[in-house]
């Protein structure tokens, strides 16, 4: 009765102030005073005015905006299933937006979204992306590990450098004549040449490192050393060579070099102790104020201002920002996240897509530019990875880390990128070569995963065999939420038993661009805090294992299959396609353009309407095509494994019983049995299940019902068959939200 009066007084209201001002306007129609009426019709005029929000440069910038952003996040998905860092898809989402595929094949489009007068915005932008990320970039450098390591990650890094400086002068030497911009001095294209070649990008490299688990090990620690070395020495003789560019000779950088090393030692040496206070003070997010971010910022902004009034160019004092900010982990961490996600997902598409603007791969339209690119590659690929090779081998490094320090040191990715830009904007590199360093920048860093398997494949020496001991039952246990780990933990007592008797692995995956490599071990200790803490509780032999991966069902299937898991036990993705009607509607989009589950449509084995709304995809993948059995836990707050419901919809279902006999050895859980088929037969049932045990341990039930908690009564713990479930479903015979937690197991 409220509402239908709040309704009825909205309505008068509203209705009332309408004619008022359909009243005042009709007398300013009258009085002459309102405009007179549009000579073309109202359609036309609607088209009119959406031509001209269409061309207004806010709607052009907002378009490029959701152009750039869904492209990259599309090509860096892709990248990702290719186990490809993200960047490099980002990279070619650029290029393929330039002129290179869509200028050149539908210039209409090319020219409607990014209209030349646009690229301004399209700098300004993308330069503050880059601004922040090279900030984060500092802040990601911890000079902690550079303890121990720090005399061989020095030679193998600079080793490499020089090497490929050396190898980039002699290359400009052959072609300045060709590809440097007129009135370029000899000394500024070679001396930024020798600079592109000897970029090792720290950011790329440390995701390769840490998806490829070497992040405990010492060639890994190794190689993040050098690549941290390699990052401060770079771009610190970036910074010398723009001042030389900038002033023309090496005797009139003088002043700049001068002016710089004053402004880096103040930033080292008065700045980095006052940030570190601050850090040991508030390095919390409930201490953390907007006055404390706004310092961090304030000296972001300022070493980029300042870095760019002295000629080095305000990314290097981005850079030197985030290295004198606090070592305070959690201070890093609280910053990083307020910067890091803007810039990587919005800000650092846009560098991409500007770069790739002016990547015109169509100016290498001959073989003999092609061969010259090809040149650019041997000689970047060569200078890096002999350098390291040989740096590390005389530093008496065993023959594979020597090898995969090489491959590793050869990956440039993003911070190539960077500095080619760079010497476009200072008038240095002509579009041809920077075409040919482009696509250098883009191979060596795809050839790095290749190159490490290869070098695996061939050299990796053989791991011992352990002692084989005697059968386990084994359960892997994959989990996102530490919270419902545990709970999983008791499930996989059930099943695996205790002491000795089975071997649990507790699997944590973490996407590989969502932690800092250097934060990885804190973030793993409080991960499996709660873990171990269960484990011991419950007498289990856990083994906790934390990877990085790109694509989180392909990894845990491989890992489920290489170990030989008796059961993986995960919990249950919601599906975003339930709830709504959108999320229905693109639910069945989805599924009727996914090529797939069209053809399963098609065969029959699969239906354009959503199925087990409460599952995603990934859930689904598992429970249809997981290579061992595969149980996916409901949570309704369980407890204990006292009571086990156990649904028998057909003869499939009988291989319940043997994870039933297992709970009623391991956990002394009580079965109760729903057989409304008349499947089982109750003599044999009761031999089988228990032996030597009370019958009063098994109930059996066969009337016809729908399944809620009336029905399950106190049961803990729901276990059904992945067919068992769907025809429960089908049949409308359960009661999704008013069940006991869930185990839904496929053989």
């Amino acid at each position: 009765m409220k509402k239908l009066k709040n309704w009825i007084y909205y309505l008068i209201v509203s209705g009332f102030f309408f004619l008022c001002i359909r009243f005042i306007l009709n007398l300013a129609v009258k009085k002459g005073v309102a405009a007179p009426p549009p000579v073309q019709s109202s359609w036309q005029h609607f088209l009119l005015t959406l031509d001209h929000a269409l061309h207004h440069p806010l709607a052009i910038l907002l378009l490029q905006i959701i152009t750039i952003v869904a492209a990259a996040r599309l090509l860096g998905y892709l990248f990702n299933k290719m186990r490809q860092p993200a960047v490099i898809g980002e990279i070619v989402a650029g290029i393929l937006l330039g002129p290179t595929l869509l200028g050149h094949y539908l210039p209409e489009v090319s020219g409607f979204i990014f209209p030349p007068d646009s690229e301004g915005n399209l700098q300004f932008l993308s330069q503050i992306g880059l601004v922040l990320f090279m900030f984060a970039v500092g802040m990601e450098l911890d000079f902690g590990i550079l303890k121990g390591k720090a005399k061989d990650a020095l030679i193998i890094s600079h080793t490499g450098i020089w090497l490929s400086f050396t190898l980039g002068i002699l290359l400009a030497y052959f072609f300045y004549d060709r590809y440097a911009p007129e009135d370029t001095p000899f000394i500024s294209f070679a001396l930024f040449t020798g600079t592109a070649m000897s970029i090792t990008a720290f950011p790329v490299l440390a995701r390769v490192v840490q998806e490829r688990g070497l992040l405990r090990k010492p060639l890994g620690s190794l190689a993040l050393t050098s690549a941290a070395v390699d990052d401060i020495t770079a771009w610190c003789l970036l910074a010398a060579v723009v001042a030389v560019v900038k002033a023309g000779t090496a005797a009139g950088a003088m002043y700049n070099i001068l002016f710089t090393l004053v402004y880096v030692l103040f930033m080292l040496l008065l700045v980095r102790p006052f940030m570190k206070r601050v850090g040991e003070v508030y390095n919390r997010k409930k201490t953390m104020s907007r006055w404390i971010i706004a310092i961090s910022f304030l000296v972001l902004l300022f070493s980029a201002y300042v870095a760019d009034l002295l000629g080095i160019h305000a990314l290097f004092g981005a850079f030197l920002a985030g290295i004198v900010m606090p070592p305070s982990l959690n201070f890093r961490r609280i910053l990083t996240e307020k910067t890091e996600d803007v810039a990587l997902v919005l800000f650092l598409p846009l560098f991409f897509v500007y770069s790739g603007l002016r990547t015109k791969l169509g100016l290498l339209n001959s073989t003999q530019l092609w061969l010259d690119t090809a040149w650019v590659v041997a000689f970047a690929v060569g200078g890096k990875f002999i350098g390291a090779f040989a740096a590390a081998r005389f530093s008496r490094y065993p023959l594979f880390e020597s090898l995969s320090l090489g491959a590793l040191m050869n990956t440039r990715g993003l911070m190539e990128l960077v500095v080619l830009n760079i010497g476009l904007d200072l008038g240095v590199l002509s579009p041809e070569i920077f075409s040919m360093l482009v696509v250098m920048a883009l191979l060596t860093t795809f050839m790095t995963g290749p190159l490490l398997e290869l070098i695996q494949y061939f050299f990796k020496p053989k791991e011992k065999e352990e002692p084989r001991h005697k059968p386990r039952y084994k359960v892997l246990v994959s989990f996102a939420n530490p919270a419902k780990a545990v709970k999983l933990l008791r499930i996989a007592s059930g099943f695996a038993g205790r002491g000795d008797q089975g071997l649990i692995t507790a699997l944590h995956l973490s996407h590989t661009d969502e932690i800092n490599p250097l934060e990885a071990p804190k973030v793993e200790a409080e991960v499996f805090s709660p873990i171990r803490q269960a484990a011991r509780e419950l007498n289990l032999d856990v083994q906790p294992v934390h990877k990085f991966t790109h694509d989180f069902s392909r990894d845990l299937m491989s890992i489920a299959h290489k170990g030989h898991y008796d059961l993986l036990l995960m919990g249950a993705g919601q599906s975003i396609y339930q709830g709504s009607l959108l999320g229905n509607i693109v639910g069945i989009t989805a599924k009727a353009l996914n090529p797939e589950k069209l053809f399963g449509t098609i065969t029959g084995k699969e239906t354009i309407l959503p199925g087990d709304e409460l599952f995603d995809d990934k859930t689904r993948l598992f429970l249809e095509g997981g290579k061992c059995s595969v149980g996916v836990y409901i949570d309704r707050n369980l407890k204990t494994l006292n009571r086990i419901f156990i649904p028998i919809t057909g003869n499939a279902d009988m291989f319940l019983l043997v994870y039933a006999r297992r709970l009623q050895k391991n956990a002394g859980s009580a079965i109760v049995l729903y057989d409304p088929e008349l499947v089982l037969d109750e003599e044999l049932l009761h031999e089988d299940l228990q032996p030597g045990k009370p019958d009063t341990e098994v109930e059996l039930l066969r009337q016809r019902q729908v399944l809620n908690r009336a029905f399950t009564g106190d049961a803990d713990l729901l276990l059904v068959s992945h067919p068992g479930w769907k025809s429960l479903l089908a049949g409308k015979r359960v009661d999704t939200g008013d069940l006991p937690s869930t185990l839904i197991v496929r053989p």
